[in-house]
């Protein structure tokens, strides 16, 4: 299954043994027009968990607001948290 959170989606590898990490994003090619699709950030964890931190995190260092308090911080933390809890399998490509 493919999961898919916010600009992030976590993948099993082809091999089975881990999960790839990818980024939707902008590509920008030498010759034509840039266009939008899914890029491989390099990021094999081994467990779905850890795939689950790694793109909360990302997304928390997506943010360009500056959060002020422990509380904002923490509501962050869990608008992300709801985010990562409602994400929906988008089956296999």
């Amino acid at each position: 299954m493919i999961y898919e959170i916010g600009n992030y989606r976590i993948k099993p590898y082809p091999n089975g043994l881990c999960w790839e990490i990818f980024e939707y994003r902008e590509l920008k090619p030498k010759e034509g027009e840039p266009r939008m699709d899914w890029v491989s950030l390099g990021l094999y964890p081994t467990n779905f968990g850890r795939a689950l931190v790694i793109v909360y995190e990302r997304i928390l260092k997506d943010g360009d607001d500056v959060v002020e308090g422990i509380e904002n911080a923490i509501e962050l933390a869990n608008a992300i948290e709801k985010r990562l809890l409602t994400a929906e399998p988008k089956g296999e490509e």
